[in-house]
């Protein structure tokens, strides 16, 4: 039986509940990297208290793919390049002070922040560090391929860091801020015989404070952090709160501040609740589903195709995600970004030519697979029952596999789907 993994299928819309107070004490309008508080931030109890539906596996940027363990990472690391709050994915240096590319887009020399420090053992951060980094990420594989073209780390003296690639990489830049791709304190590494599951080996603005799986992740205010004046908290709880019905009580009773990963549930029944504020942003947080390449039939890119004409995005969209989300027709950027492209591949569904390619590939009688999902992610088990429906209509019979979050990942990681 050939495995398919489900992580849903469109672009979502961002939404956040957010417990209010007073007026006087409403939550501040700008508080990211570049932003200023509307009002003055008293250093010292400043804390708020985040709900996440599930928790994380794993504090290694280098080696995680599930969400939820990225959203607990990024507050605690530093990387050379980021993405410019309040921006479809343009970027700004971060540990990097100044670049330089060569005329080729062969070459990039980054001159780092002096005086960066790391959290535990307040050393500073070098050239070295970087160049480590960079070559782990390669040696764990999740995301070698994003430096593939990567030949040599040169590092002339601490502050400079320069890699020659063997092509140019468009998006060489936009993989150097995503925030996994982390720079992180080799000596920490070492120390902890080269995992950083349970470990913080980072210089970002949040250090972390204790991690007790499945009930909560403290991190407080690093307080040497290379940006003056950041972070405003002085510490962030996350609480992983898996029962839906547990998380609108405990927003509406006030027993957290924040949940960012509101589910289209959720938003129906606080909209409106007293003491609740709800927004919702574009976002570029988008689901889909990842067909493994390798195995037969799905080797071939005509089953494939066959199987993206067979899917009826827009069907999701309304009975899995209310109508709130974006379906994405062409591509996994979206509109409003600067690289968007409005492609129109799979403007609707079309099962004529679905069969039609099925046949080329000597599929026409079908064939049968598994759909993976995530158990903890009631909408990707729903998405995956609607799927198989749909499957069915040109003769794929999908039989649906909802598993745990961490045997969930760790099969993804090692190709098991």
């Amino acid at each position: 039986m050939r495995k398919l993994l489900l992580l849903g299928l469109a672009l979502l819309m961002v939404f956040g509940l957010a417990a209010c107070t007073t007026p006087e004490e409403g939550p501040v309008e700008e508080n990211g990297l570049n932003g200023e508080p509307e009002e003055e931030v008293v250093p010292g109890d400043n804390e708020i208290i985040v709900a996440l539906l599930s928790d994380g596996d794993s504090l290694d940027p280098h080696k995680v793919t599930q969400a939820a363990s990225m959203r607990l990472i990024e507050n605690m690391y530093s990387t050379l390049m980021r993405y410019q709050e309040g921006t479809h994915g343009e970027l700004e240096p971060d540990l990097a002070a100044d670049y330089e590319v060569s005329e080729d887009a062969t070459e990039y020399t980054f001159y780092l922040h002096e005086g960066v420090t790391f959290h535990n053992s307040g050393r500073e951060l070098t050239s070295e560090d970087v160049k480590y980094s960079v070559e782990r990420i390669i040696e764990n594989e999740v995301r070698a391929d994003q430096f593939s073209a990567v030949e040599e780390i040169l590092t002339p003296d601490p502050y400079t860091v320069t890699f020659k690639l063997s092509e140019p990489v468009a998006p060489f830049l936009t993989y150097l801020a995503y925030p996994m791709n982390a720079i992180v304190d080799r000596e920490v590494v070492e120390a902890n015989g080269g995992s950083l599951d349970n470990a913080d080996a980072g210089s970002g603005p949040f250090q972390l404070v204790e991690w007790v799986k499945d009930q909560h992740l403290i991190l407080e205010k690093y307080p040497d952090y290379f940006v003056d004046g950041l972070p405003y908290l002085d510490r962030v709880v996350f609480r992983p709160i898996p029962d839906e019905t547990a998380r609108t009580t405990a927003i509406r009773n006030q027993e957290i501040d924040i949940i960012v990963e509101v589910t289209y549930r959720d938003v129906e029944i606080l909209e409106g609740a007293d003491g609740v504020l709800l927004e919702s942003v574009p976002g570029t947080f988008w689901e889909y589903v990842g067909i493994n390449t390798v195995p037969e039939p799905l080797n071939d890119v005509r089953v494939r195709q066959a199987i993206a004409h067979a899917i009826d995005r827009h069907e999701v969209n309304d009975m899995i995600k209310f109508g709130r989300a974006t379906v994405l027709e062409g591509g996994v950027i979206p509109p409003g970004h600067w690289a968007y492209a409005d492609l129109q591949i799979y403007p609707e569904r079309d099962l004529d030519r679905a069969m039609e390619l099925l046949e080329e590939a000597g599929y026409g009688d079908g064939f049968s697979l598994e759909i993976k999902g995530g158990a903890d992610f009631e909408d990707q088990v729903d998405a995956a029952q609607l799927l198989r429906q749909q499957l069915q209509d040109v003769g794929i019979e999908a039989e649906v596999l909802a598993q745990e979050s961490g045997i969930f990942f760790d099969a993804l990681g090692a190709g098991d789907f």
